[in-house]
């Protein structure tokens, strides 16, 4: 459903994204599943997934990583 939603393009830069994921792309949660986000039951939905180029440290989603405070101005983080 993510994938279809967002048309297989990174929420952040807008290009599509291929290869393999979690080196070249990531599903990434907008609410932290360490911060409880696991015990949601919203934790998976949709609504809360993003696809991102990248890994955790990597290209759009390492920047998202990285500036969280910006991510969550823009939607694509979610602060608890």
């Amino acid at each position: 459903m993510v994938w279809e939603r967002d048309h297989g393009r990174c929420g952040y830069c807008g290009n599509h994204v291929r290869g393999t994921r979690g080196l070249d792309y990531s599903v990434q949660h907008r609410r932290r599943r360490g911060a409880g986000g696991t015990r949601r039951e919203d934790a998976n939905l949709p609504s809360n997934l993003i696809i991102l180029c990248g890994s955790g440290t990597t290209k759009c989603h390492g920047r998202i990583e990285q500036n969280r405070a910006f991510a969550a101005a823009n939607g694509w983080r979610v602060l608890d």
